[in-house]
């Protein structure tokens, strides 16, 4: 029985592979029952893709063991070139073109060869056909039951409502229509349903956005044709108003819905109309009611600094990249793009506990990423669970909302001081002061390990009676280490914390050695 396969652009190697950037040696594989490890001593490292969601692992002086079938890249990041990719398959049996110069395993072998294309049979599952149609259908789209139970909506209508399709799934779609319009909807299902198949009938309905607004729409309402399969109403729209270009914002950004509100900030979910495929993106509108002259020149020029360093920060890959930055009616807008993800607390909780390792390789992320906004002597002052997303595409941490209007307010208003900006609980004393420092963003990490750690929101854990801050020493079971590192983090006299994220970095790996090469710390 040989003991592993061998590949790479090394002579001894069983598959070589022509790629420029492969590593000069080699990686192999062995198995072991009853699993398969892959393992690179090289200097580039090899890459591993597979699953769904997909993941990307990073092998390097390390061994793996292998997932049932996946794709290899060696090199410096992964090729997606099918020419220098390896993909592999577990099977019992052995092709039979390989089968003469194999002597692996009898029981289970590893395919490391090029897979032909397999006819299909069906769609495949992996393919989001709505991604794919969604820039070619921007009308709302519903489909009811003959009672008004919905059956399907489009992921257009999905973003108008917020709400996705297992959530308004078998719900009467009079919920989502004005009181006042409510009436006439049902005079025109009873309608359609009573008259021909090719009758069309025209509404204008207010739907609901939100909680509680309403915006009007112009829909048509026609029964579903004969050959759907059941009986059925078919809604078809779009906002009033929506196809004029002149409700582009800059002649280019469309407004699809309201993503939230509060105070002088408005977020909307747009799109790139100027961009193939017609790419979403996310629409920070900061709104001043009736400005003075000297008020709207101090917000122009405030508001273009913030842009500016907005433009410097969105050169990280997980902060957000700046699209545009644009007044219109005496409106200022930060047009960002949008990232497809989830907020991190959603994966907080009392079920949700997690373990000292990875609240760790969390800490780091998230310094990586601050070491990097505090070089360009930025203060975020915001971060919280809802303000740091888990990417889809890669499983990495993103930081977001940088808004100049965390500042803004107070400096027309005229104070001295920046204004009290962050969420209680995340918030370090100094910051609920007026005077937040490199240190301030540091202590809201802090809180978030500490919620991560114990599954509770800092509001519900105890606090210190004199300085309102976690008393945190007795709700976590960790090790001296990363007590270390907590207590440096969440101080109440700033003085006392580690100075910048760069430093608190350095101090972690010290403790912990460098982070796992991967891109999912997770």
């Amino acid at each position: 029985m040989r003991p592993h396969a061998l590949l790479g652009r090394h002579p001894t190697s069983d598959l070589m592979v022509d790629n420029t950037f492969a590593s000069r040696y080699h990686a192999h594989i062995e198995y072991r029952p009853p699993d398969f490890y892959l393992r690179d001593d090289s200097r580039n490292g090899t890459f591993i893709r597979w699953g769904d969601p997909e993941q990307v692992l990073h092998v390097r002086g390390e061994e793996v063991r292998l997932p049932t079938a996946g794709e290899i890249s060696l090199g410096c990041a992964f090729d997606r070139h099918p020419p220098d990719v390896i993909r592999f398959r577990r099977t019992a049996v052995l092709p039979p073109e390989l089968a003469p110069a194999a002597a692996l395993p009898e029981e289970e072998t590893t395919v490391v060869a090029p897979m032909p294309p397999q006819p299909l049979a069906q769609v495949p599952s992996e393919l989001q056909l709505d991604r794919v149609l969604e820039p070619l259908v921007r009308d709302l789209v519903a489909v009811l039951s003959p009672e008004g139970v919905i059956y399907y909506q489009n992921p257009a209508l999905a973003r108008w409502w917020g709400q996705t399709l297992p959530q308004v799934l078998g719900r009467d779609f009079l919920e989502f229509v004005h009181p006042e319009d409510r009436q006439a909807l049902v005079n025109a299902q009873t309608q359609a349903l009573l008259q021909s198949q090719t009758l069309a009938t025209q509404l204008s309905l207010r739907l609901r956005v939100g909680d509680d607004q309403w915006h009007p729409c112009s829909m048509t309402l026609r029964p579903l044709p004969p050959d759907a399969g059941l009986a059925g109403l078919l809604l078809v729209g779009q906002p009033a108003g929506q196809s004029s270009d002149t409700h582009l914002l800059g002649g280019r950004y469309r407004v699809e819905r309201r993503l939230a509100s509060g105070g002088f900030c408005e977020t909307y979910l747009g799109r790139d109309q100027q961009r193939p495929g017609e790419p979403l993106c996310v629409i920070k509108r900061l709104r001043l009611d009736n400005p003075d002259p000297d008020t709207l020149a101090t917000a122009r020029r405030l508001f273009a600094t913030e842009a500016a360093t907005l433009e410097t920060l969105g050169h990280h890959d997980q902060i957000p990249r700046l699209l545009a930055y644009l007044e219109q009616e005496e409106d200022f807008y930060l047009v960002q793009d949008f990232i497809a993800g989830h907020p991190l607390s959603q994966e907080l909780g009392p079920q949700q506990r997690w373990d000292e390792i990875d609240v760790v390789w969390l800490l780091w992320e998230l310094l990586a990423i601050l070491d990097f906004v505090q070089k360009h002597k930025v203060i975020h002052r915001d971060i919280t669970p809802d303000n740091i997303l888990r990417r889809e595409s890669d499983r990495k941490l993103v930081l977001i909302d940088f808004g100049s209007v965390k500042v803004l307010p107070s400096v027309l208003g005229g104070e001295s001081r920046t204004v009290v900006v962050g969420k209680p609980g995340y918030m370090a004393p100094e910051q609920a002061w007026g005077q937040p420092n490199f240190t301030s963003d540091l202590y809201a990490l802090g809180v978030i390990a500490i919620e991560a750690l114990t599954g509770q929101s800092p509001q519900n854990l105890p606090h210190l009676p004199r300085t309102r801050t976690l008393d945190w020493q007795g709700q976590v079971q960790v090790s001296d280490a990363l007590r270390e590192i907590l207590a440096s983090l969440l101080h109440p006299d700033w003085q006392q914390r580690f100075p910048n994220a760069r430093t608190a970095l350095k101090r972690i790996e010290a403790l912990f050695g460098p982070p796992p090469r991967r891109t999912d710390f997770l």
